[in-house]
This record gives structure tokens, C-alpha cells and sequence, in this order.
């Protein structure tokens, strides 16, 4: 223990005026702060306790002083208030930056009111002391909150909300009139029994908590978790003791055990979870500076070593060690909270009285919950574990399980698990539950949280809390696993129709769905293993998928489905789909429409999984229209590919004719489509091309043998449109091309900041070529342009263009999230010939060029692509073509490069714009 600034002062003849007083208080509270933080570094996770009791200690010894060197001028302030600790400060717990909570308790106050709310006294001298000592505790360092009432004004706000009412159940009394306190904990005490007897404030806190956990999606597995609100954290502990002491009087945790709600095991479990979390908050405070209750990515890297996580080559798989061990305490936590919360529900129920009936021999409804008819049922027949979730699919209007039963389910877990994943019958049970009608997701996410999956499955075991440190991933693999079961189990049922009409349209016609979920179990399961995931978790699915009655070629396409999860989504957005020879390359991987379903499937509910924010109507268009392009493939037959020629051929073909019946004569057509590039009859579906022919053709309202030709004197045409299927704009641009085009384009769009899901970008064949831009693209909310916001796009890219006008770069603020994954680019060059990959691209037919192919992947932020126009101008590389897509965060974007003699790139200029991109790419602008 150290030594309190009062003991110091003890001795001392005369008191220190208010301001010094003030000074000495935060000098010692600054000095204690720093010894606390010095023996933090060395101590074990059992003394943080110790810790956060001293800082409360020192803190409440501080106050003591100012309140009376605040009062001490007026007797009546000191006799008629009392100063009264609640909150964390009440139950003597404060980490570095925790809330302070002061209720100060006047005698006869006319008015009252919260902190922030000018609270009066009806004494003015009263007003003066109560002023005078909150400003002095904030000199002293201490960022008080604080409300003035009476007691009658406390009681009623006790009676309206439970909070208050939690918050005074932890009431200490600090300083001034005893007698004030004392009074209010007599009737503190009346008030409960009458307004929140122990079952109705169960009942609040579990609507609370259940309101709390939603907010956070019901998940603790979020990347920056809090660690305060978040489930499965401080707060749910915090629950469990309130509602302890409404019920037994007593706050302390092993009160749960006295009262055999807990075992000793599981209350050491309890308070090692407990004592983990305050280590992490504790540090966090320091670390952020603030009160900061969530594990941002700015400070998971130096928590990570401040726990002694360390690697020698991979900084993120030091944070991911150490966030799984986070992730996997709160989930205990949880399972923890979840149990006790149930049990108490359960005493409640019991004791107004049970409703009981019975299943069979082994198990048995209780008030709405399934039990068991004795303690040895698991034990004696372990088989029974499994059959316990089948009993919830068939009678789906079972709640949930009992606490009691969870626990010898638990425990017969540990000394029969091993046995279960041997059973070849444990096994068929759970490809029952697979193929159950009912209850696919929920049981087996209830499985995941009894630890039971994790036997069936010991890879789950691993993947369990395993966090991946980037921003694309926005849960764990254990959870996103999960998710992807849901959204199945959402296509099957036909939920969500709006975000996934599609997919419930492909999933009326699988077959055998059990086969869906097993791979979505399996997709990730071999992640944090070292090596491809894909291949090893084909493999151990294969492995798994031997011991089920399955044919051959259901066990193949498993591990096909497995080893190839990410396959679609790759072709989708990494190549360009309107090519024919990329679409028979994937269907010659796929094989078979029936597997095409499946991976579809698959791939949309590992992406809705994914990131909540990164499934939209664009990628649903996007794997949709892969998903018919490639159906129409292998109806047509794998032997017989569409070759680019003739998809060229046909397409100018059917254009010429569709706008000869449109009125436009044929010279004139003829003249134009020579205009354009061969590849933009690939890269262009027939919408886009008639979108181009009527802006260019109609604009130059000229007879047929005058048709305007090259773009002398033409003003820049811009049209923009809703494309309501994929739920973006569209931006069409048409005007003469000049060197600093597209950095114009690009610094108008990023100056409204709107964000580009697709570009294509392309050049007529003129002797002063006309740049012909396509945009697809949403607001800064994500959602399509207003019509005014269409409007002033449209005038902004028209009066740029017009003045041909080069734009000053703008540094931009990249958001906090972003930061510790910014300087993560890849920038690769290569000549057209040469593929990265087995990708054909008709984006690189430039058939009379020789042109420099720079592919950038990198994360997206304001301003990208404006920086990296502005950067190929001022080195003096001509842009000639462009493929722009945005996934999520990351970006992958392709540009064709020339000199302005339009010669390939050197390797001193590729260098050159190598070292200026990552500089460019890695800088942060504060």
C-alpha cells in the first residue's frame, strides 16, 4: 500500500490555500499513478486487483481533502451534505482513467438534477462549497461526474431506473454528515424491496444485458472489441454480481458458490476471466491516454507485447495470438454469464412453481427448458450429449437447455470427448443435425459455445477466438464460420430477400444442403496452420466426410468445394467477366452445374459472413452475372468455347443492327464503331455500348457524311444514371483525352468523396483520340447519387474537363482504422504477354501497342486514386487504359503505362514510379 496524500498533510500546522492544495493533490495523484503503472508492469495477473483497489483508495483519499478544504469555511455546507461514492468508485474499483461517480446527498434540496445540468443547492453557500470542490477536483487531476440531490429526489429517481438503482446499491460514504447517508440506506433499502424486488430486477438487468449484447451484433468477436460493454465482458461480470447481491445481499462473486450456483472451478474461472480483463483495461488506459474501452488496432500491436506476445518475423501474428487469448476469456465469460443468468431464471421459476413432462427415459422439459431426468444421463451414455440437439430441432419451441444440465453436459464432455469424436455413431448423430429441417444454425452455434463442436471437430478447436489483423475480416474464423451457416440457413428459408433474392432462387434447387453446411464448417478450419488453408482443409474435410454414408463424388466435391471456396469471388472481382475465354476457363474449373450452385452458394454467404458491410446489390450483380455467363457455358459444352473473335464479331454485329433500326445511317455507324477499340466489344455489355452510341452519335446531330470524327471542338459530354439492379450510379464521360485527364476525373470525384466500385476506361482510335470513361459508383453513405448530388457532379466534371485544368493534390485524413494497415501495397509491372496468373484479360488486347501493365493492391482510402493520377502526370506517364475495383477495403486496380512517346516503361521508370507510389501509399496526413 502507499502512502495517502492525507497522512502527509496530518501533521502539518497550518492546512495549504484551495489552489495549492489543489497542485499537491495532482502531483501526488501523478506520482501514485506512476508507481501503479511500474508495478503493473511487473506484477501477475493476481495482484491486478490489488492494483485497481489502491488507485481507489488514493482517489478517495484525495476527495476527502478537497471536499473539506471546500467546506470547511462553512459548518452548515460540512453538516448538512454528504459526499457519497457510486458507481466503480462505490465498489472501490478505478483503473487509470475509470469514471469517477460522486453523488453529493443535501439535507433539503428544493432542485436537483445530474452532472452537466447546473445543479443548484436551495442553500446559495451550499451552491458556492459544491462549485469550489468540483473545480478544484478537476485541478487535482480527477475528472469527477457528479449529481446533487435529496434524498426524496434520489429515491424517485431509484423508483424510475434501474441503472440508478444499481448505482446506489454500491453507494459508499466518503465524507461530511454520516447521519444523510445513512438515512438514504434505509430507505434505499424499502425502495428496492418495493419497486425492484430480486425477480423484477432480474428481469430489468436481463433485459438490459440482452439490449446491451444486440448492440454489439450478439457477438464478442468483433476486431476492436469493447472490452467494458462488449459479451463476455467487464460489464457481464459487473451483472452477475448486482444481481447477486439484489438476491443475496452480497456482491462478492464466491457468494455464487455458497449458494451452489457455482462450483469452485468455475468461480476460479470466473476471477481469472475477471482479473485477465482488468490487466488489458488497465493497460489500455495507459496506452490510449483516456478511457478508452475498446481494443483499437492502434494499440492491439503494443498490448500484444506488453503481454509478452512477441514474433520475430509476423508483428500481426503476435497481435493475433494475443487477441485470441482475449477472445477465447470472453467466451468463457460468456458461457459463464449465460449459465448462472439461466440458473437464476430457472430458481425464480422453480419456485413460482414447475411445469415438467417428459421426452423419454433420458430427458424432460422443466418450465419451458429441456433437462435431464437424472445427473448421470451424459455420463453413463455419452451418446446422449449429441442426441440432446436433436431434441431441441424437434421440439423447436423448447427455449434452451437448463443450467444445470449444461454443466454435467460440460462435464461429461471432458471426460468422454475424445470418445464422441471416435464414435462413428456421435458422428452420424450430427450429420442428423445437418440434415434436420429445424435448428441447423442455432444448434450448432450452441454446440460451438458448450465446447461440443470443438470435440466433433478438433480443428474448431484451434480456429476458436483466432482473429486475423486486417480489416477485411471483421470477425473471428470460429464466428464467421458460424455467420456462414446463418446466411445458408437464410437462403433456405427465404429471409432476407432483398440482400440475397439470388441465392434463395439457387438454393430451392440443391439437393442436399447438409452437403452446404458441412463445407461452410470446413472452409476456414485450417486457418493459423501454416500453408494454404484451402488445400488443408480440403483434406480434412475428405477425412471427415469418409465416415458419413456419402457417395464418392459427394466426398470429392466437398473437399472440390473446400480447396476452391475462394475461387468465384476471385474471378468475380479480380478478372474481367465479360471476357469469353475467362468464363470458359472457370467453367472448365467448375465442371459441372451442379457444383457451380453449391460454390455460388458458398461464396455469397462467405462474403455476407465476411464483413456486414461488404456485401451489396454490386457484388450480388457481380457473382450473378458470373453465375449465368458460366451456366450458359456448360449448357453449351466444355468442348465448344466461345472464341473472343466471335463474341467481337457478334456484338459489333448486333449493335450495328440495333441502331440501323434506330434510325442512324449505316456510313455513319460504320465510321464510328471503326472508332473504337476492338476490346471495348468485350469490356462493354450491349446497356454500355448503346449508353456510348447514343451520347457520342446523337451529340454530333450532323448528316451522315459530315459525322464528327477525333475531337476537335467538342465539349465534354457527362451523363450519369441509376443503375437500380446494382444500386449505384452510373457515369458516363465522353471527351477529348489530354495528359492529366483522368487526374482530373479523378480529383473531382474524390473532392465529393464519392467511392468507385468499377471503371473502365478506354480511348477511341482517333488521330486525337476521345477518352470514353465508365463509372459505377455510390455516395460516401454507400448509396446511389442524390439528384442533386447527380447534378453538381455532372457541371463539376464539365467545367474541369472543358478548361482541361490540372488539379492540386489534396492530403486527405485517413481514417483511424485504416492506419495500421496503410502501408500494406503491392505494385507489380509486367508487359501484356506476360500474366501473373492464368487470368485472360481482354483489358490488355491493345493489339498495336506496346504498353506497360501496373497492377496496385493496396487498402482504399479518400483520395487513392486522385494521388495516383497525379503521380503518373508529374513523372510523365501517359495513362492509356484503366480497370478500377474496389472490394470492400482493398482496392485492386490495373493501369495501361506508356511514356509520352508511348513506349513501354524502362525499369528505371517502373523503379522511379515504384518508390514514389509507396511513398505516396504509406504516408498518413494528420
Amino acid at each position: 500500500m502507499l502512502p495517502l496524500l492525507s497522512q502527509s498533510c496530518a501533521g502539518e500546522a497550518s492546512p495549504d490555500a484551495p489552489d495549492a492544495l489543489a497542485q499537491r493533490c495532482a502531483s501526488h495523484l501523478q506520482q501514485v499513478d506512476a508507481q501503479l503503472q511500474r508495478q503493473f508492469l511487473d506484477t501477475s495477473v493476481s495482484q491486478i486487483a490489488a492494483l485497481v483497489r489502491e488507485r481507489a483508495l488514493q482517489v478517495a483519499d484525495i476527495i476527502q481533502l478537497l471536499w473539506r478544504a471546500s467546506t470547511r469555511s462553512d459548518q452548515s455546507a460540512e453538516q448538512g451534505m454528504a459526499l457519497i461514492a457510486i458507481g466503480g468508485f462505490g465498489r472501490n474499483e478505478l483503473h487509470p482513467y475509470s469514471d469517477i461517480d460522486l453523488l453529493i446527498l443535501q439535507d433539503n434540496t428544493d432542485q436537483g438534477g445530474v452532472a452537466g445540468e447546473n445543479d443548484r443547492a436551495g442553500d446559495p453557500a451550499h451552491t458556492s462549497s459544491i462549485e469550489h470542490f468540483i473545480s478544484q477536483c478537476w485541478d487535482a487531476g480527477l475528472a469527477v461526474a457528479h449529481s446533487v440531490r435529496s434524498i426524496e429526489q434520489t429515491l424517485a429517481q431509484c423508483h424510475r431506473d434501474v441503472i440508478t438503482a444499481t448505482s446506489l446499491m454500491e453507494a459508499r460514504y466518503l465524507c461530511g454528515r454520516k447521519r444523510l447517508y445513512e438515512q438514504l440506506q434505509q430507505q434505499l433499502q424499502v425502495e428496492l424491496d418495493r419497486h425492484w424486488p430480486a425477480q423484477r430486477y432480474f428481469a430489468a438487468k436481463m433485459a438490459e444485458q440482452e439490449h446491451r449484447h444486440a448492440s454489439f451484433d450478439d457477438t464478442a468477436y468483433r476486431l476492436e472489441p469493447n472490452i467494458k460493454e462488449g459479451p463476455g465482458g467487464l460489464r457481464d461480470i459487473q451483472n452477475i454480481a448486482w444481481v447477486c447481491q439484489r438476491c443475496f445481499g452480497n456482491a462478492a462473486l464466491d457468494t455464487l458458490v455458497q449458494q451452489e450456483f457455482l462450483n469452485a472451478a468455475e468461480y476460479q474461472q470466473l476471477e481469472q476471466g475477471r482479473n485477465f480483463l482488468w490487466r488489458i483495461r488497465w493497460a489500455n488506459h495507459h496506452l490510449a491516454g483516456r478511457a478508452e474501452e475498446r481494443l483499437l488496432f492502434a494499440h492491439q500491436k503494443q498490448l500484444a507485447s506488453v503481454f509478452g506476445y512477441q514474433s520475430d518475423t509476423n508483428a500481426s501474428a503476435a497481435v493475433e495470438r494475443f487477441m485470441q487469448a482475449y477472445y477465447q476469456t470472453v467466451t468463457r465469460l460468456e458461457r459463464l454469464n449465460e449459465r448462472l443468468l439461466q440458473q437464476l431464471r430457472e430458481s425464480f421459476s422453480d419456485h413460482s412453481g414447475r411445469t415438467l413432462y417428459a421426452l423419454d427415459d433420458e430427458f424432460q422439459v422443466v418450465n419451458g427448458y429441456l433437462g435431464v431426468q437424472h445427473d448421470q444421463v451424459f455420463l453413463q451414455r455419452p451418446l446422449a450429449i449429441m442426441e440432446l440437439f436433436l431434441k431441441l430441432q424437434d421440439h423447436h419451441n423448447i427455449q434452451g437447455v437448463r443450467a444445470t444440465t449444461i454443466r454435467l453436459l460440460q462435464r461429461a464432455l471432458k471426460a468422454h470427448g475424445p470418445e464422441l469424436y471416435a464414435s462413428d455413431a456421435a458422428i452420424l448423430i450430427f450429420w442428423r443435425i445437418l440434415n434436420h429441417p429445424f435448428g441447423v444454425y442455432s444448434q450448432l452455434a450452441r454446440m460451438a459455445r458448450y465446447g461440443l463442436l470443438a470435440k466433433l471437430i478438433p480443428a474448431f478447436e484451434a480456429v476458436s477466438g483466432l482473429m486475423q489483423f486486417d480489416l477485411f475480416h471483421v470477425y473471428t474464423v470460429d464466428q464467421h464460420t458460424l455467420f456462414v451457416i446463418r446466411n445458408l440457413r437464410r437462403f433456405a428459408y427465404g429471409k432476407h430477400a432483398n440482400l440475397f433474392a439470388h441465392a434463395i432462387e439457387v438454393f430451392a434447387r440443391v439437393e442436399r444442403p447438409a452437403l452446404l453446411y458441412l463445407a461452410g464448417l470446413f472452409h476456414d478450419i485450417a486457418k493459423g496452420q501454416g500453408g494454404d488453408h484451402s488445400e488443408l482443409g480440403a483434406a480434412s474435410i475428405r477425412t471427415f466426410a469418409q465416415r458419413l454414408p456419402l457417395a464418392p463424388q459427394d466426398v470429392d466435391m466437398l473437399a472440390w468445394l473446400v480447396q476452391q471456396h475462394l475461387l468465384m469471388s476471385r474471378v468475380a472481382q479480380h478478372s474481367d467477366i465479360s471476357d469469353p475465354e475467362v468464363i470458359q476457363q472457370f467453367a472448365n474449373e467448375v465442371g459441372s452445374r451442379r457444383r457451380l450452385d453449391y460454390l455460388y452458394l458458398l461464396t455469397v454467404a462467405d462474403i455476407a459472413a465476411t464483413n456486414p458491410e461488404l456485401w451489396n446489390s454490386w457484388k450480388d450483380s457481380l457473382l450473378w452475372s458470373l453465375l449465368e455467363a458460366t451456366s450458359n457455358a456448360l449448357q453449351r459444352g466444355l468442348q465448344r468455347p466461345l472464341p473472343r473473335s466471335l463474341v467481337i464479331r457478334e456484338t459489333r454485329g448486333l449493335l450495328f443492327s440495333e441502331l440501323l433500326g434506330q434510325g442512324y445511317p449505316a456510313a455513319q455507324l460504320s465510321r464510328w464503331l471503326a472508332r473504337l477499340p476492338r476490346h471495348s466489344f468485350l469490356r462493354l455489355d450491349s446497356d454500355e455500348l448503346h449508353w456510348v452510341a447514343d451520347c457520342m452519335l446523337d451529340k454530333a446531330e450532323q448528316p451522315a457524311d459530315t459525322a464528327h470524327h477525333g475531337s476537335e471542338e467538342l465539349a465534354p459530354i457527362v451523363r450519369l444514371r441509376t443503375l437500380v439492379a446494382e444500386s449505384v450510379t452510373g457515369v458516363l464521360i465522353i471527351a477529348p483525352s489530354y495528359d492529366g485527364f483522368f487526374a482530373t476525373v479523378m480529383s473531382v470525384m474524390d473532392r465529393m468523396r464519392l467511392n468507385i466500385y468499377h471503371a473502365r476506361i478506354l480511348h477511341t482510335l482517333d488521330a486525337q483520340p476521345l477518352a470514353v470513361d465508365l463509372f459505377q459508383l455510390v455516395s460516401a453513405d454507400g448509396q446511389p447519387l442524390t439528384a442533386n448530388d447527380s447534378q453538381r457532379l455532372q457541371q463539376k466534371l464539365v467545367d474541369s474537363l472543358a478548361r482541361q485544368r490540372i488539379p492540386e493534390r489534396i492530403d486527405y485524413n485517413v481514417p483511424r482504422r485504416l492506419r495500421e494497415f496503410i502501408a500494406n501495397a503491392q505494385i507489380s509491372f509486367r508487359t501484356p504477354t506476360q500474366q501473373s496468373d492464368k487470368e485472360i484479360n481482354p483489358f490488355e488486347m491493345h493489339l498495336h501497342e506496346q504498353l506497360t501493365v501496373m497492377e496496385i493492391t493496396c487498402t482504399d482510402r479518400p483520395g487513392l486514386l486522385s494521388m495516383i493520377a497525379l503521380c503518373l502526370l508529374q513523372l510523365g506517364i501517359r495513362l492509356h487504359d484503366a480497370r478500377i475495383a474496389t472490394y470492400g477495403e482493398q482496392v485492386r486496380d490495373i493501369f495501361l503505362l506508356s511514356d509520352y512517346t508511348d513506349k513501354p516503361l524502362g525499369n528505371r521508370a517502373r523503379s522511379q514510379l515504384r518508390a514514389v507510389l509507396m511513398r505516396n501509399l504509406s504516408g498518413i496526413h494528420d
